[in-house]
């Protein structure tokens, strides 16, 4: 008797030539279409808050890049650090100023990754005023964080650049830029996970709102909560590079690079001075605040834009430990006194 064979006779077999996959894939994929089309459709009808994805880390660069594709640049543009954002409320410089403001400090920028941030909101409009928020980290170090940066790269930009390694960056760029879906997808996910924090929905620094230190812990400061100096020697450990705080040519031509870019669509340009604590001045390495108003100077002097030194403020305005929620970042009072004294100057 012959052996008795495990496939059965009439089950496919890869040889034979009426052997298909079926009708499952494209079902599934037809299905996949329409509930993306569906959520597209969606998106485009209801106007729901706290959509743009704004969180800590990159998830600020990700929102600052959604928010100059959906609405073009605020009429009033901050540039610069996370010292940048904290050191502004929004709300009162606007209503000084009259215009809207939109803050695009971010936690760990340099004057490199500002400059993609202009550059990319110049392709959809035009600020009326970039105020750059100056202090030694957005001059500080060699490296280019081009992972940043290409967040808000052309696709020219990024094979110019050689960054081949980049370009799934730049491409999640541009599917968001043509898909709200694809836009979103995170703040979709976190939604359906739960994790959607109601405050970030309700108002962010981006579009003109308070930052979440301004709404998590607004009477925090300094003199209700003494830092230890060691953790500025650690922060410093951990963000100078090859033992150093050296304030580099690379970013100070990408300075140069905003100014001129910015001043070429009609905008004012304004440099301010960041406030930081006694405390942290004393641990940077010695002569960095002396060269970074050096070259801040210079730079003003050359490109004919105005500087605002914290020493120009109105007659006898100065800074208490109130005024810091740590070392390197006002407090919410302080951002409220900087912010009245900046507008003053400005006007």
């Amino acid at each position: 008797m012959a052996p008795s064979s495990s496939t059965s006779s009439s089950s496919p077999r890869l040889g034979d030539a009426h052997f298909s996959p079926g009708p499952r894939a494209p079902r599934a994929l037809i299905a996949a279409v329409l509930v993306i089309a569906t959520v597209e459709i969606a998106l485009r009808l209801v106007d729901l808050p706290g959509l743009n994805p704004y969180a800590w880390g990159m998830g600020e660069y990700d929102s600052a890049a959604i928010r100059l594709r959906e609405d073009g640049p605020p009429e009033v543009m901050v540039l610069g650090t996370s010292r940048a954002r904290e050191a502004i409320n929004h709300e009162r410089l606007g209503v000084a100023l009259g215009l809207r403001v939109g803050n695009y400090g971010l936690s760990g920028a340099r004057a490199g990754e500002a400059r993609e941030i202009l550059r990319r909101a110049l392709r959809h409009g035009r600020p009326k005023l970039v105020l750059i928020g100056m202090e030694p980290r957005l001059l500080q170090g060699r490296r280019e964080h081009r992972d940043r940066q290409a967040r808000f790269w052309s696709w020219g930009q990024a094979w110019d650049a050689g960054a081949r390694d980049l370009l799934g960056i730049t491409a999640r760029t541009y599917l968001g830029d043509v898909l709200r879906a694809f836009r979103y997808r995170e703040r979709l996910a976190g939604f359906v996970r739960g994790e959607v924090d109601p405050r970030v929905a309700i108002e962010n620094p981006i579009d003109g709102g308070r930052t979440l230190f301004q709404q998590d812990s607004p009477d925090v400061s300094l003199a209700t909560r003494p830092i230890d100096p060691q953790w500025v020697e650690r922060h410093l450990d951990h963000v100078m590079e090859d033992g150093t705080y050296r304030i580099t040519p690379a970013r100070i031509d990408a300075l140069r690079t905003i100014i001129r870019m910015a001043r070429t669509t009609g905008a004012e340009v304004v440099l301010f001075e960041i406030p930081m604590s006694r405390m942290f001045q004393h641990y940077l390495p010695m002569g960095t605040m002396e060269a970074y108003r050096r070259v801040a100077r210079r730079l003003a002097e050359e490109e004919k834009v105005r500087f605002i030194r914290l020493t120009r403020l109105r007659s006898g305005f100065s800074f208490r430990d109130r005024d810091f929620y740590d070392p390197s970042h006002l407090s919410w009072s302080g951002a409220w006194r900087f912010t009245d004294a900046l507008a003053a100057a400005l006007r």
